[in-house]
């Protein structure tokens, strides 16, 4: 599966206990089991449980770093997902590792990075 990671993720994720793919149900499913009508927040409620999944792993002791460093094209096909089903990203879990044992670039990145203070990107009234 590491193979579905574009290049620069597959070289940390290597050590990784587990890698899970995050889909998302773009349809509704019945109680007849039949599909139905589109979830318009499929994306957003997923996004929610991964918000979950990392808060749990790092109470259980374990990190998640969620991907979009994904051969994208690919792993739909490669998992055999129905297409009511949408890629979402991939997250790596396991245990802080040693950062020396880390690539020099990826060693250089293992910094706080600044984030963008919350006057950039929530405001009042219409766009």
């Amino acid at each position: 599966m590491l193979g579905l990671l574009i290049d620069f993720n597959q070289d940390w994720a290597k050590a990784a206990s587990a890698l899970v793919f995050v889909f998302s149900q773009k349809l509704a499913t019945a109680d007849d089991g039949s599909l139905s009508k589109p979830i318009r927040n499929h994306s957003f409620d997923t996004g929610t449980a991964w918000g979950y999944l990392a808060l749990q792993s790092l109470k259980s002791g374990y990190f998640a770093h969620g991907m979009t460093g994904v051969h994208f094209e690919r792993v739909s096909a490669e998992l055999a997902a129905p297409e009511e089903y949408h890629f979402e990203a991939a997250v790596a879990i396991g245990r802080l590792g040693n950062k020396d044992d880390l690539s020099e670039k990826l060693r250089e990145r293992e910094i706080p990075n600044n984030r963008k203070p919350l006057s950039e990107i929530a405001f009042e009234g219409s766009f």
